[in-house]
């Protein structure tokens, strides 16, 4: 495990190795010396926070062993940004783009991010001695306030279908707060594109709750799974269909909550119709674009979505399915319906799915409640104390001790207690006291 321990203000920090087998070991030699900068060491915070950085220090590894990516935002950087821009990272993680826009000239960056990863930029600029023109925000971009309007927004939370990371409204609600008028956008536009799959692979995945290893009962789920998005690498060969451009979104304050679209495959060959596997063009700027398609050679290696149908249609070449796609700008509901058409005319029932059908909601989260007076949950309760002692006065382990005091029956063990008690300050302290 690596354990990252910074005081901003004394500058002092710790980078301590610790192997699993000599974990215990280290910790008791360790805390002596962090007691003395941080005061009292919290094991519970500590080993949450061990998971969740093993987590970020996976996905960004992989953000940045995708080949050409990195080569793609540093060339739309020459062109589109400046010398002596200021620039807003959304969702920044380890700070990889604003790095970037330093190299290309850019003066000061705010980078934003709510995960644990803004603690990993922090330490990468610190030890790059780049502090003084990187600031980190550990808050939601839809919360961060900053000194300043800026020249220039980046963001890399484009889906596997470009839109479905919650890339539109970042951007939407970025452009609109923080950008200068006519400041740059990256990226500032989104081709979609959509085939038809035919793959014993994908349809073996969508299908999996059918398994002969899935017990009996458990096989109604295969409906709740067949409405699912699916993260997938898609081979050429399993494109059966013609590819089909969706729409062209551009980016910014004015992009709509609400996408309707329809458009009409023609199967290129006979099989079967398992469902539609949906890709980006994303223009970084300039001449650059950045797509993961799975038809061409210049495409980065990310997974493209998969939209599987409820049952596989046979088609033979030159077939006709009309597919309608709706979606919302978060990027968490999609809906999607496949028609057999001949002629243009309808010849069969439509499949209609959607992310919405693959939700788990129990009968109390769709009864009507307005007219019902409203009382606090168990963590409600727990929340509003929390936030109540969150008063300026008072350190996380004071919090917690008043919690377990008012509160004593409300967790389940003081481990659970100190694991929301960190949850809940962390994400509303305010900003001046996150480090």
């Amino acid at each position: 495990m690596i354990l990252l321990l910074s005081n901003p203000c004394s500058r002092v920090t710790l980078s301590v190795a610790i192997s699993q087998a000599h974990f215990t070991i280290a910790i008791c030699g360790l805390g002596r010396i962090v007691a003395a900068l941080f005061g009292k060491l919290d094991f519970h915070v500590l080993a949450g926070y061990s998971a969740r950085v093993s987590s970020v220090l996976q996905e960004h590894i992989e953000y940045l062993s995708i080949e050409g990516r990195y080569a793609l935002y540093e060339a739309a950087f020459r062109e589109v940004i400046a010398d002596g821009d200021v620039v807003a990272d959304l969702g920044c993680g380890v700070g990889v783009l604003g790095l970037q826009c330093l190299k290309a000239g850019a003066a000061r960056i705010y980078g934003v991010d709510a995960s644990d990863a803004i603690h990993l930029a922090r330490e990468t600029m610190e030890r790059s001695n780049l502090a003084d023109r990187y600031s980190c925000l550990a808050t939601s971009t839809f919360d961060a306030e900053l000194k300043e309007k800026v020249d220039a927004i980046v963001c890399d939370h484009i889906g596997y279908f470009g839109f479905d990371y919650g890339l539109l409204d970042m951007i939407r609600d970025a452009s609109s707060r923080l950008l200068k008028r006519g400041g740059t956008i990256v990226p500032d536009r989104l081709r979609l594109h959509i085939a038809g799959v035919t793959s014993k692979r994908l349809s073996e995945m969508a299908s999996a709750w059918t398994a002969e290893c899935i017990p009996s009962e458990y096989k109604w789920l295969n409906e709740q799974h067949r409405n699912c998005k699916f993260g997938v690498q898609v081979n050429g060969d399993e494109v059966c269909s013609g590819s089909e451009k969706v729409c062209e979104l551009l980016l910014g304050g004015r992009t709509p909550e609400y996408f309707v679209f329809r458009t009409t495959l023609i199967f290129t060959k006979a099989g079967h119709f398992d469902g539609i596997v949906g890709w980006f063009d994303c223009h970084l700027g300039g001449n650059v674009w950045m797509t993961n398609s799975p038809l061409e050679e210049r495409a980065i290696d990310r997974p493209q979505a998969f939209l599987p149908a409820l049952q596989p249609l046979a088609v033979e070449k030159n077939s006709q399915i009309e597919v309608l796609l709706r979606f919302d700008s978060s990027g968490e509901m999609i809906a999607w319906t496949f028609t057999p058409l001949e002629n243009g005319e309808k010849v069969g029932k439509s499949q209609k799915l959607s992310t919405f059908n693959s939700m788990i909601l129990a009968p109390s989260d769709l009864v009507e409640k307005k007219a019902l007076p409203l009382c606090l949950s168990r963590i409600g309760k727990a929340r509003a104390t929390v936030l109540r002692l969150m008063d300026g006065t008072r350190s996380h382990e004071e919090i917690v001790e008043n919690v377990l005091e008012e509160h004593p029956t409300l967790f389940a063990s003081e481990a659970e207690l100190h694991a929301f008690v960190e949850r809940e300050t962390k994400h509303n302290r305010a900003s001046e006291n996150r480090i």
